[in-house]
C-alpha cells in the first residue's frame, strides 16, 4: 500500500456538459420521440374518434329522414282515405236529397256544399282551440313562477 494513494482521474472533463444539463443527448431525444409518439397517438385517436361521431351523425340524419319520409306518406294516405270517404259520402248525401226533393235538383248540391263547409269550420275550429290551449299551458309551464312555499316568515 504504499504509493502516492493518488487516483485516477477518470474519464476527461474538457467535452463534458454543463453541469445543469443532462449527460447524453439521446435521452433528449428519445423523450422528445416518445412525446412526439404519444401526441401522434392522441391526435390520431381524435381524428379517428371526429370521423365516428360524424359517421354517426350521418347514419342518425338518414334514419329520421327515412322515418319522416315514412310518416309523411302514412299521413298522406291517411288523408287521402278521409278525403275520398268524405267527397263518397257527401255525393250519397246529395243523391239522396235529390230523390227526395225531384223538383228542385239543385237542393241536394246546395245542402251537400253546406254540410261541407259546417263540417269543414267546424273542424277549423276544433283544431285551433286544441292548438291554442297547448300553446298556452305549454307557455304557463315555461313563463309562471314556480308554486314553491316561500321560505320567508311573514
Amino acid at each position: 500500500m504504499s504509493g502516492d494513494g493518488r487516483r485516477s482521474p477518470g474519464p476527461s472533463l474538457s467535452g463534458a456538459e454543463a453541469p445543469g444539463e443532462p449527460a447524453e443527448s439521446t435521452s433528449n431525444s428519445d423523450a422528445l420521440e416518445a412525446a412526439v409518439d404519444r401526441l401522434t397517438d392522441v391526435v390520431e385517436g381524435f381524428q379517428r374518434l371526429v370521423e365516428v361521431r360524424l359517421a354517426r351523425a350521418r347514419l342518425e340524419l338518414r334514419e329520421r329522414g327515412f322515418r319522416t319520409a315514412g310518416w309523411i306518406m302514412l299521413t298522406a294516405l291517411i288523408l287521402t282515405l278521409v278525403v275520398r270517404s268524405t267527397v263518397q259520402f257527401m255525393a250519397g248525401l246529395s243523391g239522396l236529397l235529390n230523390q227526395l226533393f225531384p223538383a228542385a235538383p239543385w237542393v241536394g248540391d246546395l245542402m251537400t256544399g253546406l254540410a261541407g263547409l259546417v263540417l269543414a269550420t267546424m273542424v277549423g275550429v276544433v283544431v285551433r282551440a286544441r292548438v291554442r290551449r297547448k300553446n298556452l299551458k305549454r307557455m304557463r309551464r315555461r313563463f309562471e313562477p314556480s308554486q314553491r312555499p316561500s321560505t320567508e316568515a311573514p
